[in-house]
């Protein structure tokens, strides 16, 4: 059998355990009868080639979902041009199913990752942890960033330029240059790519830690079996590890579907005459990429921040200009 349908079929073992238990302790016929019925949804989307995303949960429906994430990602996908007014104006329910986000009367894993207000509450560890640690044992603050998974890019991205990155003003003539530790086009791509590519199965949130000369994105992620870190690195397709997933991202105009995410990183970075980030595989499964702040952020520069905000976390934006004469 293959090794996938045999992790497939541990899944819906250990789900289907934990979801009988649930009917006998109720004793409730409806729940049994649903049950019944999402084993049989699971085994039709297994046979279709299962994707872990697209895996169809029960006991949650389309009118449980988050109305902020649906609004947010009509007027991402018409503005970016992904999708028409008219391709819009439709229920949520029906643009659940225009995105196939439902297996039958189900929903999909990853209709809940990318609209519920709480998906944790169906897969564990979908949030995002950011820390500022002077070094590996010294963490002085963090934020955790939770909700729909569509709308946690821009909820993180914020989060850091506003609280974590030091600003650098400068100025070429009487334009404004701002300059932050990492280019924002890169982050911005970095933290994407974790987001929709990330091995939810694992339950471990993506882990973002900051520290005076450096920034280190954590993310446990699948590579395709045949595919080694070179191969990401170099030209390649787009084969993500959740395609449905990818595919919402790609509509609402976020991402690409080319396989040029690394690339992006590298060019941003090289664009801003930064140092080039480190991309790196550890323990079969744990994906990383390290930028390197080239001094930006100084240990003199946190340590005046610190003393200024005693007994509670730098709040807001907070720059230091530099003359360019």
């Amino acid at each position: 059998m293959n090794r996938n349908h045999t992790k497939q079929e541990n899944e819906l073992n250990e789900e289907n355990h934990t979801y009988e238990n649930s009917a006998a302790l109720g004793g409730n016929p409806a729940v049994e009868s649903q049950i019944v019925d999402w084993k049989v949804a699971w085994r039709d989307e297994r046979n279709q080639c299962l994707s872990w995303d697209g895996v169809p949960i029960p006991f949650v429906s389309s009118a449980d979902l988050d109305l902020v994430a649906f609004r947010w990602f009509r007027k991402k996908a018409l503005s970016k041009g992904r999708l028409t007014e008219e391709d819009l104006n439709i229920t949520d329910e029906e643009l659940i199913h225009s995105l196939d986000l439902f297996q039958g009367k189900y929903l999909k894993r990853a209709a809940v990752l990318l609209f519920h207000e709480k998906p944790e509450k169906w897969v564990n560890g979908a949030f995002v942890k950011i820390g500022y640690f002077e070094s590996d044992d010294d963490l002085l603050y963090q934020d955790e960033i939770h909700g729909p998974i569509l709308l946690i890019p821009d909820k993180v991205e914020e989060t850091i330029y506003l609280k974590y990155f030091k600003g650098i003003i400068s100025y070429e003539g009487l334009q404004r240059i701002e300059t932050f530790p990492v280019p924002r086009a890169a982050m911005r791509e970095a933290v994407l790519n974790a987001v929709v590519h990330r091995d939810y199965s694992t339950e471990i949130p993506i882990q973002i830690k900051i520290f005076p000369d450096k920034v280190i994105i954590y993310n446990d992620g699948r590579l395709p079996e045949d595919w080694t870190i070179e191969d990401l690195l170099s030209t390649h397709r787009s084969r993500p590890f959740n395609p449905k997933i990818a595919s919402v991202f790609f509509r609402s105009g976020m991402i690409e579907t080319w396989g040029r995410g690394i690339e992006r990183i590298i060019t941003a970075c090289k664009r801003a005459n930064k140092p080039m980030p480190k991309f790196e595989i550890k323990h079969g499964n744990e994906f990383t990429v390290t930028f390197y702040t080239d001094s930006i952020i100084t240990e003199n520069v946190i340590a005046n921040e610190m003393q200024r905000q005693i007994n509670r976390p730098p709040f807001g934006s907070r720059f230091f200009a530099l003359s360019d004469k």
